[in-house]
């Protein structure tokens, strides 16, 4: 029983540690998009619907706000997840009020869907070398009457520095 109780409690400690450890990954994120004034960055957007939507557009880095985009804000729950070779990966749960609080005077009019129908969203950010690569959301959104909530995916390939 006490053995049982130690190694509990030692996963705990674990959890604690890779939460703790993903959170100052996600800080570290966020001071490396902080960073980012040239190149160009790669925004793909994608709505799973009976006619998929897809829209890719290449940016200028100093085009895009990455001073409003507030990881830390934004997100609970962080923890390590795998991916590519040579990436660090963390995942989290998004606020989504509270993001588009924060992006909705920024946001393109012209969007393939309205911003306030985001249902819920997961935050997925790999750094390699300690620098941002890409940011990726996917989530549900609600496509109107007919469709319901559909899954979502945008990804920004950040610049190579």
């Amino acid at each position: 029983m006490l053995a049982a109780l130690t190694i509990a409690g030692c996963g705990h400690q674990h959890r604690q540690q890779s939460s703790q450890n993903a959170h100052d990954l996600l800080v570290q994120a966020q001071q490396g998009l902080s960073r980012i004034h040239s190149g160009t960055v790669t925004a793909r957007v994608r709505a799973e619907t009976p006619v998929p939507l897809q829209h890719t557009q290449t940016i200028p880095a100093h085009d895009v706000p990455f001073s409003r985009l507030s990881l830390m804000r934004w997100t609970r729950n962080p923890s390590r997840v795998t991916c590519g070779t040579g990436l660090t990966c963390i995942r989290a749960d998004v606020d989504v009020q509270r993001a588009l609080g924060d992006l909705g005077p920024i946001l393109p009019s012209q969007l393939p869907v309205k911003p306030s129908s985001v249902q819920d969203a997961v935050l997925r950010v790999a750094l390699r070398d300690g620098r941002p690569v890409y940011l990726k959301l996917t989530g549900k959104v609600d496509a109107g009457f007919l469709l319901g909530d559909v899954p979502f995916e945008a990804e920004l390939d950040l610049p190579k520095r």
